[in-house]
């Protein structure tokens, strides 16, 4: 039977939850030896599962029984009809439709544009060594990220203004999804902390992304990026209705692509780079490996393919801290998971951040440890052990684009500079949207 966790009088875990969402699910699940939690919330409860087991069974083995569920769709106001809110024949039509957008050709075709965006801002990093300016790292990589978003989404490199629009406008949205999310009980007209300031945000990003649609629309055929082949999905998708349902499907696919490229990617380099300055030998093993498989010449993809101790490099950050940390489902009909009946309607939790750090998986889980994923040890390894972008039929439809891109900055980065974090910046995260450190990782930069 699920083990049911209380809290607190009135409001249960909520105050617990809302300081470090993530972190509790961690805590509850070693406390609790992995079993399937119920986690009480006053006026709800929710199912915390983190055993890949549980994982698996229903992201995949009984997959038709959950859907993204209440508490993801109090988000609809942000994703709308897009990919990550879709179920059933709409979702499976909407996902062979896009996924041209997201295939190994397409990711293959992006490769030199982001390398010469990369060099670009590289070539930047040389004033601040020469300098000794430190660098927030955090910064760069949303800069960098931001911009490698918007050239494959618009095949076009958007103003500081408007980059700097977008990511302060996602940020204020990620700031209060916990809030939204675990008040998923109260109906939409009750205003939670922090609605007014997201709506507004959305409602910049949404003029942004109408005006660069209207734009594209007025030179049609395709253009050579993602904006192109979603506005030929979508046509066809909406073909005979109306140009309103095709613009308001639009906007969803692009704010839907475009934050989750962005801040999924942002937020893993930073953690990459921060764990890789409190392990210097693991970056030294990677700049020798760049060294030798790339050298000076510009990454190809298959070049990137041989970089095999920088991928072990990049799933072990991913496993510490996957970006997204929460993922929502809720059951459509009665079912029984390890013992436990689960009535028609219940919500469930799958938190990556606390499986990806449970124990009786992962030894000694909290250390960074890429020799983890080495072929001979990830085979031993339970699947959903590990599902930093999901797993099963809703796996994450970008994440091929994501690990290129991680690739490409750590390989053109890490060849000609060297970065250190202060001695004693603390390494915290803090759980809002996504896994974001606590603190500002400033660091010190130099050239080889």
């Amino acid at each position: 039977m699920a083990k049911l966790i209380r809290g607190r009088p009135l409001v249960g875990v909520l105050p617990d939850l809302l300081r470090h969402p993530a972190e509790y699910c961690r805590k509850a699940m070693v406390e609790n030896d992995s079993v399937l939690l119920q986690l009480n919330l006053g006026a709800g409860s929710f199912y915390l599962a983190t055993k890949p087991e549980h994982v698996q069974y229903i992201l995949s083995d009984n997959v038709d029984n959950y859907w993204k569920g209440r508490i993801f769709n109090r988000m609809r106001f942000v994703f709308g009809e897009g990919l990550v809110l879709s179920e059933g024949k709409e979702w499976k039509e909407q996902r062979r439709l896009l996924q041209p957008a997201f295939g190994p050709r397409r990711v293959r075709s992006v490769v030199p544009e982001i390398c010469d965006l990369l060099e670009k801002r590289l070539t930047k990093w040389a004033e601040a060594a020469s300098k000794q300016q430190p660098l927030n790292i955090a910064d760069e990589m949303r800069f960098i990220s931001m911009r490698i978003s918007a050239a494959a989404m618009f095949s076009k490199d958007v103003s500081d203004d408007l980059s700097n629009t977008i990511a302060e406008s996602f940020d204020i949205f990620l700031k209060y999804v916990p809030i939204r999310f675990f008040t998923f009980f109260l109906p939409e007209w009750i205003k939670v902390p922090g609605q007014r300031k997201t709506e507004r945000a959305m409602e910049r990003i949404n003029a942004i992304v109408a005006s660069l649609a209207e734009e594209r629309r007025r030179v049609p055929g395709d253009q050579g990026d993602l904006l192109s082949l979603l506005i030929a999905a979508v046509d066809q998708q909406v073909e005979g209705a109306s140009r309103v349902r095709a613009e308001t499907l639009l906007r969803d696919h692009v704010v839907t692509t475009m934050f989750a490229g962005y801040e999924s990617t942002a937020t893993a380099l930073t953690w990459t780079w921060c764990l890789l300055s409190r392990h210097p030998e693991v970056a030294q093993r990677v700049r020798a490996e760049v060294n030798d498989v790339i050298g000076t010449a510009d990454p190809t993809p298959e070049s990137l393919s041989d970089l095999h101790y920088t991928q072990m490099v990049i799933e072990e950050s991913l496993r510490l801290y996957p970006p997204f940390w929460e993922s929502f489902r809720s059951s459509y009909k009665d079912d029984v998971i390890d013992g436990t009946e689960i009535p028609a309607g219940s919500s469930f939790l799958l938190c990556p951040y606390a499986t990806q750090r449970d124990p009786r998986s992962w030894p000694n889980p909290d250390v960074f440890e890429p020799e983890r994923f080495s072929p001979e040890r990830r085979r031993s390894q339970h699947r959903y052990a590990y599902f930093p972008f999901l797993e099963g039929q809703r796996v994450c439809i970008g994440r091929p684009f994501s690990l290129v891109e991680m690739k490409l900055v750590i390989a053109m980065a890490i060849r000609r500079y060297h970065l250190e974090l202060a001695p004693a910046y603390v390494l915290e995260s803090k759980a809002e949207g996504t896994v974001r450190p606590r603190h500002a990782p400033w660091m010190k930069i130099s050239a080889h």
